[in-house]
């Protein structure tokens, strides 16, 4: 497929009291406005442009050459137009179009993942589609708009006077080689574009492609440019990981996964605070294992004993692997273990000084997931972070966020601290609380309810010893029976490792040989409903388990960072609530998720001190 970029304009307005330059030369970041449009399109399969040129084209094209240092080509088109019609600029490509093709201005600022959704849109026979946005409170450039008006997917008329619609043009089209017939009848009216698409709506052949979640922004005015810069400003949240087992492995190749795929498909929030999940850059990370350490992340989240489920090859990271303290992070059972692909293999070096490696690093946040029952470990690295002037993310439980000494010192200290053990998107414990919220709701008289896990990956190997899972345990049965609402079970509840079923189930040893990352778990509940008849009701689930972690660990990375911006320390209990077992009070999820909403809302006006571009952003 081709690309024709009109970039004939004199630039006027955004030159005024400057010295002139061509608009597409102006930058944001390390790109000129023109390179972002080819980029972009490059990256969606298009190799060969027609670029429109007029306003001081030597240099344009002395910034672009022939292409082949972007791996393209580029044919160059003189305008005589001085950018005042894109219609009449179009018409000079047509010589050069034998097929359907996209149609770009320089001066409209959009990521890749925009771009991508009216390159890959289907066109039929002698049709043209265009690139809107229906997001009409994020546009602050409304008044100098094309409005477009929708029948559903079809576009019925496109002009900047209109006061009734439903989008704005994105300002990229893809067009049949038709289009420049059409232009070819209106080329007299002062807008031939606007006429040329209004002729294809006529004809029921103009369709709309809604831009969706994507900002962008069409740039006339230096004002515009300068809200440009800060939009797409270059964002990241530099990460150390703390264990880089199976969650870690999830957690990495998922933030791999979503740089190569335009999907919201497992996302919980697609921006918290302009924070997207690919905004995450793990930087460093500290382990034992003599099969990780001294390896680049990149490598170290394949090797064994790591099982879990393979999402995206990674590409080097830079992000080196160091020693850290053993502290208590192995357990003695797992040294004995016969099938050391299974288990832990300490390397006999010393370890870094983490504070120091934190700091030369600039760490962002801390995220822990360190062995279950790494009590000592997990302390260190809390305070290693406190040292470094980190925030921290306690994903193991092991209790920080909700021990009101270590909240305090991450408050003293100025820092935020979110946990404890996580609650996995749609696991066993979130389920329960689910089940168990909604008989209390119901008005069911709950007598018992039993939680059985199971696994096959080294977490479930490390709490086959039993000092291991007093915490865990803990964890995991505060989080469901704060739920109960005053009622008294009849029986002991147990949630934790074992297996089988209700009071019958066996305690403690939820390790399955061969099942890997893969986590079983069943739930039962007896009570009793209207007329005090007796109901018993049972969930089977299976997931894989560190996955299911991976897009609570992307949140709670992103609120942590965004609670630092805003000046925020000590526990985040609104982000707290929602994403870990053992926070520092409990409440209902549906209370939860109103309170973390609330607060990404409430930070990310604050944080951007309640600019209205950088809010909208947000």
């Amino acid at each position: 497929m081709q690309a024709v970029i009109l970039a004939a304009g004199r630039g006027t307005r955004i030159n005024a009291n400057r010295e002139p330059i061509p608009k597409p030369l102006y930058t944001i970041e390390d790109k000129t406005l023109i390179e972002n449009v080819l980029l972009n399109l490059k990256t969606c399969g298009i190799s060969e442009f027609i670029i429109v040129v007029g306003f001081m084209a030597d240099k344009v094209a002395e910034k672009l050459g022939d292409g082949s240092s972007y791996g393209i080509k580029i044919k160059y088109v003189m305008s005589p137009y001085g950018g005042k019609g894109i219609g009449l600029d179009l018409l000079l490509a047509e010589d050069y179009i034998k097929e359907p093709f996209i149609l770009a201005m320089s001066d409209h600022y959009m990521p890749a993942g925009a771009v991508k959704k009216i390159v890959d849109y289907p066109l039929g026979y002698n049709a043209c589609a265009l690139l809107v946005d229906k997001k009409l409170d994020t546009i602050f450039w409304l008044d100098d708009a094309a409005k477009v008006q929708l029948e559903g997917d079809k576009i019925i008329g496109v002009n900047k006077k209109f006061t009734d619609y439903q989008a704005v043009d994105c300002g990229v089209f893809k067009c049949s080689p038709i289009i420049f017939e059409a232009i070819r009848t209106t080329r007299e009216h002062p807008d031939a574009m606007s006429a040329a698409v209004s002729i294809f709506a006529n004809d029921g052949k103009m369709f709309a492609v809604d831009i969706g979640e994507h900002l962008w922004v069409d740039i006339d005015e230096y004002s515009e440019l300068e809200a440009a810069r800060e939009m797409f400003k270059t964002k990241e949240i530099r990460v150390a990981v703390v264990g880089v087992g199976n969650c870690a492995s999830s957690l990495v190749q998922g933030i791999e996964h979503y740089h190569n795929n335009d999907t919201t498909i497992g996302i919980m929030h697609s921006s918290i605070g302009g924070y997207a999940v690919t905004h995450i850059r793990p930087v460093v990370a500290f382990d034992v294992d003599v099969r990780k350490v001294n390896r680049d992340l990149s490598e170290a989240i394949f090797a064994l004993p790591n099982c879990t489920k393979f999402i995206a090859k990674v590409p080097y990271l830079n992000a080196p692997v160091f020693m850290g303290p053993l502290l208590d992070g192995v357990s003695p059972h797992m040294l004995e273990h016969s099938n050391k692909d299974q288990t832990f293999l300490p390397a006999d070096e010393r370890s870094v000084d983490v504070v120091a490696t934190l700091k030369k690093y600039r760490v962002d946040i801390v995220i822990n997931y360190l062995p279950v029952g790494s009590e000592e470990a997990t302390r260190f690295y809390a305070q290693a972070a406190i040292d470094a002037g980190c925030g921290f993310v306690n994903c193991i439980p092991s209790f920080i966020a909700s021990n009101p000494q270590w909240a305090k010192r991450f408050k003293d200290a100025g820092l935020p601290v979110i946990g404890d053990d996580v609650k996995s998107q749609l696991g066993a414990t979130y389920m329960h609380r689910m089940l168990v919220q909604a008989a209390v709701d119901r008005g069911l008289r709950i007598r018992t309810t039993t939680q059985y896990n199971q696994g096959g990956n080294t977490d479930f190997l490390n709490m086959t010893a039993e000092h291991r899972l007093k915490h865990k345990l803990a964890s995991k049965q505060e989080s469901v029976i704060s739920l109960l609402n005053g009622q008294k079970l009849e029986h002991e509840a147990y949630f934790g490792p074992g297996e089988g079923e209700g009071l019958s189930g066996k305690k403690g040893h939820g390790w399955r040989d061969g099942q890997k990352d893969e986590k079983t778990a069943v739930i039962t509940l007896e009570g009793n409903i209207w007329g005090n008849i007796p109901t018993k009701y049972r969930i089977d689930l299976t997931v894989e388990d560190s996955p299911d972690s991976a897009g609570i660990a992307a949140d709670a990375i992103r609120c942590a960072k965004l609670a630092m911006d805003r000046g925020l320390s000590g526990a985040i209990e609104e982000a707290s609530f929602f994403f870990f077992k053992h926070p520092p009070r409990q409440i209902p999820d549906a209370e939860a998720k109103e309170k973390l909403e609330q607060f990404i809302l409430e930070s990310a006006k604050k944080a951007t001190g309640m600019d209205p571009i950088k809010f909208l952003i947000s």
